[in-house]
């Protein structure tokens, strides 16, 4: 990446526009244009205030699994929201360890996370909408 003049980034779970983002420095020092996806609507909406963020990404408010169209409960839990059955759970001790120690216990009681249905699109054909 560093060196390169210019490039084409695409970020899955997009997250913040800035703090916890994998992409903020590609898009707004770089200038690279690229493609954020970010199924949770509240990081989403914050993501296309372009004139607040300086983001320039065409944001994708949805989730990604295949086939096209496929309905799934979503876990709406911030930075750690997940297609449920994918994501990690209560179970994994790893996760849990994760948790506390970004101090997320109470992510980690029954019944705390919201989960919606939500219906995902493809990587392929978010893709080929931009090609």
């Amino acid at each position: 990446i560093l060196g390169r003049e210019r490039g084409y980034y695409i970020d899955l779970a997009a997250n913040l526009p800035r703090s916890l983002s994998n992409t903020y420095f590609l898009d707004v020092c770089q200038g690279w244009p690229g493609l954020c996806i970010e199924p949770q609507q509240e990081l989403a909406a914050k993501l296309k205030d372009h004139a607040r963020w300086g983001r320039t990404c065409k944001v994708v408010d949805t989730c990604v699994a295949s086939p096209i169209g496929l309905e799934v409960d979503f876990a709406l839990s911030g930075g750690i929201g997940g297609i449920e059955g994918v994501r990690p759970t209560s179970g994994d001790k790893d996760w849990v360890k994760k948790m506390k120690q970004l101090g997320h216990d109470h992510l980690l009681e029954k019944g705390t996370i919201k989960t919606v249905k939500m219906k995902c699109t493809t990587m392929e054909a978010e893709l080929q909408k931009i090609a």
